[in-house]
């Protein structure tokens, strides 16, 4: 088991909070930001610079909670994986920065008008890299959660599952709540084992 130092911070959020914790957190940003982003946008006629930061922000805040707490769930339960089978996460590290960097940048780029076909190609591009960035950060999450409770083999249609819970209940985040759970309880379980091995190891260097 591996404790590379991208992990430790990922290991407090998945031990220290709840399941319940976390889906309190996450209902309440999907409330506030969701609040604050359609009173921007419902009023379309006067949508302008500071609208479109509030707009902007609101979603950032919402990749960055939940995708982030996706995020620190599979670093944690890839570093529960033995080395040969742990997944790259410095490319969904970069992805999540980027789709927290995009969203005001989105907002803001949209009040150009007339908008130049250069700026709108390179929004379409960037749009669709946030969009992939989020979901193999969610496919991250669900893989290495299943294989962390699994062990080796294929487990497709089980994290499938995984993956459609946390996308389908995004809004409602129930799916964060099991998730969460379960990423603790391994977790718990692993840290035990750890410690009862270096016990033992302790009590055969003094025997």
């Amino acid at each position: 088991m591996t404790r590379a130092p991208i992990a430790r911070p990922s290991r407090r959020i998945v031990d220290r909070l709840t399941g319940r914790q976390v889906f309190a957190i996450l209902q309440a940003a999907v409330l506030i930001c969701g609040t604050m982003f359609f009173l921007q946008i419902r009023q379309f006629e006067t949508f302008g610079v500071f609208e479109a930061l509030v707009a902007g922000t609101a979603v950032a805040v919402l990749v960055a909670l939940y995708f982030g707490w996706m995020l620190a769930v599979a670093i944690t339960m890839n570093s529960l994986l033995p080395r040969g089978r742990q997944r790259r996460q410095m490319p969904a590290v970069v992805g999540l920065v980027f789709a927290v960097v995009y969203a005001p940048v989105f907002f803001q780029a949209m009040l150009v008008e007339p908008m130049p076909v250069a700026l709108a190609t390179a929004l379409w591009v960037a749009h669709v890299g946030a969009l992939l960035a989020n979901l193999h950060i969610l496919g991250l999450c669900s893989a290495t959660l299943v294989a962390a409770e699994r062990g080796a083999g294929s487990h497709h249609l089980r994290t499938a599952a995984v993956f459609l819970l946390l996308w389908l209940t995004a809004l409602v985040p129930v799916g964060a709540w099991w998730v969460h759970d379960r990423a603790r309880r391994l977790l718990g379980a692993a840290e035990e084992v750890g410690r009862a091995s270096c016990s033992g190891s302790r009590s055969d260097e003094t025997a």
